[in-house]
């Protein structure tokens, strides 16, 4: 949730409008933040307190899997302690429930020849009708972060059970039911329209198949993390990538305040090759005026935030810390930010 978050307020601080906001399980919390109905205090606040309750629920282990089938097939086909969580695409569905029936449910179908593959969380399980008993618990823990339903905008798309897209103010009944409710996501993705770009936004771009199974190549997609390498340079790429594409991030904002006056030999960053410039071929003296026309290639921005996979370690960390007196949850991102970024070796923990 913090990574999401962070990378959240370096978008905002480029400039970048989202026209839509889905935020997949856990990462409607973050979508909430995106859209400005929850404060950065809110967002992570409420995200600890779902892991303390999950982590307190006091239910027995549970067990959660993708597997290979429609969600009516799968709604069809379940055996009675298994529910179905996340609608991933026309044909993934993550399912949940006890760890007994699900190992051998998972078991039977993998005879049959049906795609499956376990997650690992920890011994939790989520969008799970198990987790009800505990809705009173975090609510009232919660109601000082969230003491009222706050309005929210249409472009936070979110759709749970199979009734209507959710609109209206949200409260923490809408949070617990993250955890409570199943997850529409392939039906969300139904509201991006055909030529519009999509950014995915998680610790690690675990979305992908599912966005090619739903959207396929009528929408652009960009993940802001790679899945290795320099993180750094990747996301500077999808920033030019966003440049090119139209929208027009506000770069000056990553590069420090030039002073003037400069040299006239000073030279120029890219999109003059460094080749180029270490030649003499290209200095102040030989460029008068430089403009780069971008193209509106892309309708509309629709950002994805991925969910929070955490180990039961880690979990255990998050659920157990202590909020300091006086915290100053604005500073903490900013400075959780240019360790997203900066750090090669931050993020195997959350």
């Amino acid at each position: 949730m913090f990574v999401q978050i962070a990378i959240i307020d370096v978008l905002k601080e480029l400039g970048i409008a989202f026209d839509g906001i889905i935020g997949f399980s856990s990462g409607d919390i973050a979508a909430g933040y995106a859209d400005g109905t929850l404060t950065h205090e809110q967002s992570l606040l409420i995200a600890r307190g779902v892991e303390v309750a999950m982590s307190n629920s006091g239910l027995p282990e549970l067990k959660m899997a993708i597997v290979g089938m429609s969600w009516e097939e799968a709604k069809a086909d379940r055996p009675q302690g298994i529910s179905l969580a996340i609608q991933n695409s026309p044909n993934a569905v993550t399912i949940t429930g006890y760890a007994d029936v699900m190992d051998t449910y998972l078991a039977t179908l993998t005879a049959r020849g049906i795609f499956t593959v376990e997650l690992a969380t920890g011994g939790h399980g989520g969008h799970t009708p198990l987790a009800e008993p505990n809705r009173k618990q975090l609510c009232d823990s919660l109601r000082d972060v969230l003491p009222v339903p706050v309005p929210k905008t249409e472009r936070w798309v979110n759709k749970r059970d199979e009734a209507e897209y959710i609109s209206g103010p949200v409260g923490l009944e809408y949070f617990f039911d993250i955890w409570a409710k199943p997850f529409l996501f392939h039906d969300c993705l139904k509201k991006i329209p055909s030529g519009s770009l999509v950014l995915e936004v998680g610790r690690k771009p675990v979305l992908q198949s599912f966005l090619t199974a739903s959207l396929g190549s009528s929408r652009t997609r960009l993940t802001v993390t790679p899945s290795s390498g320099d993180k750094l340079k990747h996301f500077i790429d999808v920033v030019g990538q966003l440049h090119l594409a139209g929208f027009s991030p506000q770069v000056n904002i990553i590069y420090p305040p030039i002073k003037l006056p400069i040299l006239m030999t000073t030279q120029l960053p890219s999109p003059i090759s460094q080749e180029a410039q270490e030649a003499g071929s290209v200095n102040l003296k030989n460029v008068t005026k430089l403009k780069i026309q971008s193209q509106s290639l892309h309708g509309k921005l629709f950002l994805l935030i991925g969910n929070t996979t955490c180990s039961s370690l880690s979990r255990r960390r998050f659920a157990q810390s202590k909020q300091p007196p006086k915290f100053n949850w604005t500073e903490w991102v900013g400075n959780f930010t240019r360790r997203v970024f900066l750090d090669p070796n931050f993020g195997s923990v959350w």
